[in-house]
């Protein structure tokens, strides 16, 4: 009997004991907090020692900071509770060394705006120029997400895609890919828009919110609703031209010595189609003919002024180009000839 009851206290204590431990684990594992890790790359060109947050559209920060490192790349961790809202990741400061010029930057502003319940574990999203000019779209200029990367894609011919981590246009790593390649080298091409405009390396942040201004009427074109858009207090104004600028940019950059991308022509894709032109004493414009460019015979007129928009008696020389995967050459064309209406049209036809 005596010996009953012994054994009866211990397989009590036994059980007690193990529903403690079992009541201790379940408790640890109910309180343990679910995050999702995020990972990706500020360019500028890549830029060392910047400081990243995750921030809502409010402005509160729900993750961060964290600074980069040398090659531009940051990790943390976001509450799996903060993923059901759009989230905009922030970077500031830090330095970089342009692509355009060289010359070492100190960074500003650089954004990636994140649309609700997008990320998941393990996720990129990196910040460029472009994702830039779309994030202020959408929290400066009341644009959806699908309003701002519509705008972009218009005005600079691609939409920023914030999972892609750019690789350095001025020495991508061997392993690089074309989509990193190509994400870099757009960014660079910002840096040398900046220089073509007289800009400093450190302007082109500014540069960014000025043709982010511009853009919020849909069109690039040097104008918002407001008047002429200048970049911030640079003393520069974005000019009706500004889109063949950036155009002429690509081209600047990709016959630079800085770049290293080995990108050809047709792994850059099509380039946006600015239609006005502006040098030292006119103001050229194209108006669209009986066919898209770039498809055999084409017919369309141009249109010569000067600055204040009179019409001037010319007789203009064209020499339009085709450019192919690997090489370019002229395309045969009969010139233009006036038109008829005094209104500065003079009617061209060329051959592709």
């Amino acid at each position: 009997m005596k010996q009953r009851l012994v054994i009866n206290t211990l397989l009590k204590a036994v059980l007690i004991g193990s529903a403690g431990l079992l009541a201790a684990c379940n408790s640890s594992s109910d309180s343990a907090v679910a995050t999702t890790s995020v990972s990706g790359t500020i360019v500028a060109a890549p830029v060392n020692g910047a400081e990243v947050n995750v921030v809502d559209v409010n402005g509160n920060v729900v993750a961060g900071p964290v600074n980069t490192d040398a090659a531009g790349q940051y990790t943390l961790t976001i509450l799996n509770s903060s993923l059901d809202q759009d989230l905009i990741v922030k970077s500031s400061g830090g330095s970089f060394k342009d692509e355009a010029t060289g010359n070492d930057g100190a960074a500003g502003e650089m954004l990636a705006y994140v649309v609700a319940n997008s990320l998941s574990n393990n996720g990129s999203v990196s910040a460029t120029p472009g994702s830039t000019i779309v994030a202020q779209l959408v929290m400066n200029h009341n644009k959806t997400m699908t309003e701002a990367q519509e705008a972009f894609a218009n005005a600079f011919g691609y939409t920023p895609d914030v999972t892609v981590s750019p690789a350095d246009a001025t020495g991508p790593d061997a392993d690089a890919s074309e989509a990193s390649k190509l994400a870099g080298f757009r960014a660079a091409v910002f840096s040398q828009l900046a220089m073509n405009l007289g800009l400093s390396q450190n302007d082109q942040f500014v540069m960014f919110t000025a043709l982010a201004q511009d853009l919020s009427d849909g069109v690039l074109n040097g104008v918002d609703a407001s008047g002429a858009v200048n970049v911030g207090a640079t003393g520069v104004q974005l000019e009706v031209n500004i889109q063949n600028r950036f155009v002429m940019a690509v081209v600047d950059f990709k016959g630079s010595g800085y770049n290293q991308t080995g990108l050809a022509n047709d792994q850059i894709g099509n380039l946006p189609f600015a239609k006005v032109a502006l040098t030292t004493a006119y103001q050229i414009k194209y108006i669209p003919g009986m066919m898209a460019a770039m498809e055999g015979k084409t017919q369309f007129k141009l249109n010569i002024s000067d600055e204040n928009g009179a019409v001037l008696n010319l007789t203009p020389t064209i020499v339009p180009m085709m450019y192919m995967a690997e090489h370019a050459h002229s395309s045969p064309n009969i010139g233009c000839t006036e038109s008829n209406d005094a209104n500065g049209d003079y009617d061209c036809t060329v051959y592709y």
